[in-house]
């Protein structure tokens, strides 16, 4: 895939990182309805983000989650919960505009995502060979 955008280089990073962690979808998720069930008519995807990174145990192994990657999880969580999808107010992605942060000069190395397709299920985004395997 060849990255002509911020958002493409983006949406490549937040699916490359969610493939290896999808526990943080999960978390995520679980706590933006805890925050509907308690009530909450609006909330800041954010801020369910950090109660995430609270959540998962530190250490070597706990994901680093990247700041850019909340407006994808909650774009996502509108995605699958449409009935939610106002919960989290999103505003235009500039990114768009932008020219990629990164830029490889090799043809192999840089942020490609080596011809990944993905899905979007009632679990999260996942790879269609992951989806296809779960069927």
């Amino acid at each position: 895939m060849n990255i002509n955008n911020r958002l493409e280089e983006l949406r490549s990073a937040v699916n490359q990182f969610h493939l290896k962690h999808p526990e943080v979808w999960e978390l995520f998720v679980k706590f933006s309805f805890d925050k509907i069930e308690s009530g909450h008519k609006y909330y800041g995807a954010k801020s369910v983000m950090e109660r995430v990174r609270w959540e998962t145990p530190a250490g070597s192994k706990s994901p680093k989650i990247n700041n850019n990657y909340v407006s994808f999880y909650a774009r996502q969580f509108a995605k699958i919960y449409p009935q939610q999808s106002a919960f989290f107010r999103t505003r235009f992605q500039t990114s768009e505009n932008s020219l990629p942060k990164y830029v490889s000069d090799s043809p192999v190395g840089g942020w490609e995502e080596d011809n990944v397709e993905y899905a979007i299920t009632d679990e999260g985004l996942r790879s269609i060979k992951e989806y296809e395997r779960k069927k």
